[in-house]
């Protein structure tokens, strides 16, 4: 395959994938106010050049990476989940063209192709306003370009400035992963493994398995070609992450780029949680009783007190008993403190700027500190981290949640792909439609009823309601029936014509006849002419549709997502069918190609592309498994797991790749690696012009 038709094929691949994207647009959801909203409302006071926006006790809680990059999509005026799509789709081109280097087109390709369709970028949960899916991407892109700057092209042809770009692309998407998301941390031993591999090779050339033309002449020169880019990757970073924490210090008075990093509040959360419980319950960290005993100690959790016992914590109980597994529901569950803990502050006055929060959070932690040491208050050893203490029974309770765990990673799919529309009222997703050109709007389309209903002691009442509970908008007009009347003359009768904007998968017209009760008939059922007869053994007819209209106005486009979804459905089913059972055949394939170079002779960078997405997954699994174990937060779903999704699918590819090799080395006779490593088996090489 020459490189006018591998592009061409790739941009093909590219054009479906986003097609197929584009058939589950944004579902808007104003009321998640932590997530959603939260990151809408910081990208619209980012796109209108105002920073982040006023100061609360949100706006510094999360990165502020995906809201820059919704508000560039924004001024791009690219559709949000397109935007996402294609920065995804950028660095599995990053990953394909290592690939394309050391193993030719076509594996390349496959490769590109598996990670174009990746089955979590069209889960329900991902077509929310929700950072997943570009943090995925930057994983990926920052594994990637490790990579690339580890296993360095030959000689010292590369140019100087070559070396610089990929340094500064390095800690500028490094930056990105860390101001995305919070747990940045599990990406450090891929990143680790793959320097060690590559310093495998300088320092045992015997184990190394590079082709012809693609290693360093010497080892001072390819230490030189890794360590220059590396070098600067590293400045780079930190020059990112100090700037975004500078701009963050000129507005709201804290040199800082997320407040749950910041160590003032790490402190006040871990004084609070080392107070001995009077009685140690799981899953609760600050219970109700070392509230009471810093309250003794600590005049800055006193000022806390009207909130914590009033309206602040029966809200935080109230999501508990929701969405936690605590039984009974009466103390705030690990993972929502942290927020019942900030509302307070923020509700005794604290939150007027980011110095003055952080100074409060200084001040309870050394209060609370100061009792401990003085023996005031008994306490657990000092802490300053997010996390519960640490108990035994933890781990035995993750490796019970690993299993479940993997099944989810390497599935990749919860249920049907499906286009959810938006959830709120107009003025509610007014700042997502200012902000967001793909939202799925509500799909309110007037339908309109005319009928008669009728009782035998008066007439019943006509409503409907939606079972969502949200409000809707809807006017009925009566008039009289005397045609009604004369077929039913011992009936109380009228005509009806109702309109209405809610929608027909979600309502229920409602005819509530005296003596009877009310009778429920579903909207899309009322759509077609008929009688109204309540259900039962007797059943009893309270009136009649004559004709309806109006619920055709969504027909077309559900048509064409009705595709797409289907399409969508049919590749996630075979990526849920295929990974987890070769999975397994792939670890194998992989841990060969790194002990058994000379039988596996895959090519040292794919080794440790490889070997680094590897890892990623089992780190992965294992922070997930633990924190499912710790704090019993929902997170083996699709939504929490999708970032070890692309690393999924490349170390499942090339470690069924390692067996090809080793294959086609043993019918070659097992030949020296400068004949198994020739343009003929990795495309042309060499043809390439070198950088």
């Amino acid at each position: 395959m020459n490189p006018k038709k591998y592009w061409i094929v790739l941009l093909i691949i590219s054009a479906i994938s986003l097609w197929l994207r584009s058939g589950f647009p944004v579902t808007a959801l104003p009321y998640a106010k932590h997530d959603d909203q939260l990151f809408v409302r910081l990208a619209h006071d980012l796109a209108a050049g105002h920073w982040l926006g006023p100061y609360d006790n949100l706006t510094l809680a999360k990165g502020p990476f995906y809201s820059m990059f919704m508000a560039v999509a924004f001024w791009s005026e690219v559709p949000l989940k397109i935007a996402e799509q294609f920065f995804y789709l950028l660095a599995c081109v990053l990953t394909a063209w290592v690939l394309r280097r050391f193993a030719g087109n076509r594996i390349s390709l496959t490769l590109f192709t598996l990670l174009a369709f990746n089955p979590v970028m069209w889960n329900p949960a991902l077509e929310r306003v929700i950072r997943q899916p570009v943090y995925l991407s930057v994983a990926l892109g920052v594994v990637t370009l490790t990579v690339i700057i580890c296993f360095p092209s030959a000689g010292c042809r590369r140019r100087r400035r070559y070396s610089l770009m990929l340094g500064v692309s390095l800690g500028m998407v490094g930056a990105a992963y860390w101001l995305t998301r919070e747990e940045g941390l599990w990406l450090v031993p891929s990143v680790a493994i793959v320097v060690a591999v590559s310093a495998l090779g300088i320092v045992r050339p015997s184990w190394s398995r590079l082709p012809d033309g693609k290693q360093e002449a010497s080892r001072f020169s390819r230490l030189k070609a890794i360590a220059v880019p590396l070098a600067v990757a590293v400045i780079t970073f930190t020059a990112v992450d100090f700037s975004v924490a500078f701009v963050n210090y000129t507005h709201y008075g804290v040199f800082e780029t997320n407040e749950f990093r910041n160590r003032s509040f790490v402190r006040a959360y871990g004084a609070l949680s080392r107070i001995r419980h009077d009685q140690a319950r799981y899953l609760v960290n600050i219970p109700e009783s070392s509230w009471q005993h810093a309250y003794a100690v600590s005049p800055a959790a006193r000022e806390l007190a009207p909130y914590m016992e009033g309206a602040t914590r029966e809200q935080w109980l109230r999501v508990t008993c929701i969405y936690g597994s605590i039984k009974p529901c009466d103390d705030v569950q690990i993972g929502y403190d942290m927020w019942e803990l900030r509302d307070a502050v923020a509700s005794a006055g604290h939150a007027k700027s980011g110095a003055d929060a952080m100074r409060f959070y200084g001040d309870l932690a050394n209060q609370i500190d100061a009792a401990c040491d003085n023996r005031q208050l008994s306490c657990l050893p000092p802490r300053a981290s997010m996390q519960p203490p640490f108990r035994l029974n933890y781990l035995q309770l993750a490796l019970r949640y690993a299993k479940p765990t993997t099944a989810m990673v390497f599935a990749m799919m919860e249920g049907p792909a499906v286009a959810v529309p938006s959830v709120g009222h107009d003025d509610e997703l007014a700042l997502f439609d200012d902000t967001i050109d793909d939202i799925y709007p509500p799909e309110r389309s007037t339908v309109v009823i005319r009928g008669w209903v009728a009782g035998a002691t008066a007439p019943p009442a006509v409503r409907v309601e939606n079972r969502t509970g949200e409000a809707v908008l809807t006017s009925i007009t009566p008039s009289p029936a005397p045609d009604v009347e004369k077929v039913y003359p011992s009936l109380r009768s009228y005509r009806f014509e109702l309109r209405t904007d809610c929608a027909l998968t979600s309502c229920d017209l409602v005819v509530d006849t005296p003596g009877l009760g009310p009778a429920r008939f579903p909207l899309s059922s009322v759509m077609n002419s008929g009688p109204l007869e309540t259900t039962g053994p007797t059943r009893t007819l309270v009136g009649y549709i004559d004709v309806s209209s109006g619920g055709e106005a969504f027909r077309l486009r559900h048509h064409r997502q009705s595709l797409q979804m289907r399409m969508a459905n049919l590749i996630a089913r075979i990526y849920a069918y295929w990974f987890p059972r070769m999975g397994g055949v792939a670890a194998i394939g992989l841990l060969l190609a790194f002990c058994f170079r000379r039988h596996f002779p895959l090519p040292d960078p794919l080794v440790g592309l490889a070997l680094a997405s590897a890892i990623a997954v089992l780190t992965y699994i294992a922070l997930m498994s633990y924190i499912k174990a710790s704090v019993d937060m929902n997170v083996v779903t699709v939504l929490y797991l999708s970032p070890s999704s692309p690393f999924v699918i490349t170390f499942t590819t090339l470690g069924l790749y390692s067996w090809y090799v080793a294959l086609k080395t043993w019918a070659l006779g097992g030949e020296p690696r400068q004949a198994a490593f020739s343009d003929s088996h990795f495309g042309s090489i060499h043809s390439e012009r070198p950088v």
